[in-house]
């Protein structure tokens, strides 16, 4: 019988940045430095991409839901049960923070997600054109949020890499690795 590995499912809006932040956190992982700030271009995902990541030398699957399918990511959690989610958003399309909040507040209300860790990345956070953090925050509601399950927030950039190594530490924990 096929081994089982703990999963973590990735999903955001069309264009999120959620590929990219992806592959900074495969590097960061593999060889535990600081991220590339020269990534190569990525498309976005179309549709689902299910992937296997080494974090602290432990294999675990990625599903990574494109960002047009984020409907999709409610159809995987009745196919599988998930040690963490990733909710990627994109601090420079304030266009898009409505639809992101809902459909955020929809994850976390989940009865499947109750127990499981939530960490919303509020990526692009170097592009100029970026919202301030406390206006993306209070779109979305996160204290609200906060308060109904287990959600965490950070701040990073998958273009450059900041802040990827919160990411990483937050999967660690997040999978008891």
């Amino acid at each position: 019988m096929a081994e089982t590995l703990p999963a973590l499912l990735v999903v955001g809006g069309v264009g999120s940045g959620m590929s990219t932040l992806l592959e900074q956190l495969r590097a960061y992982s593999k060889d535990c430095c600081i991220p590339s700030r020269n990534m190569k271009k990525l498309f976005p995902t179309i549709g689902v991409d299910v992937t296997t990541a080494k974090i602290n030398k432990t294999s675990i699957r990625i599903i990574e839901v494109g960002g047009s399918m984020i409907s999709h990511a409610h159809r995987q959690l009745t196919q599988r049960d998930f040690s963490g989610v990733l909710f990627v958003i994109d601090s420079t399309r304030p266009e898009d923070l409505a639809l992101t909040s809902v459909e955020l507040a929809n994850l976390v209300a989940n009865p499947k997600l109750k127990q499981t860790p939530i960490l919303v990345v509020i990526n692009k956070a170097d592009a100029p054109a970026k919202l301030p953090l406390d206006v993306t925050l209070s779109c979305i509601c996160l204290d609200e949020l906060q308060e109904q399950g287990n959600v965490s927030c950070i701040e990073a950039s998958g273009a450059t890499g900041h802040n990827v190594n919160l990411v990483a530490n937050w999967v660690k924990e997040a999978f008891g690795l």
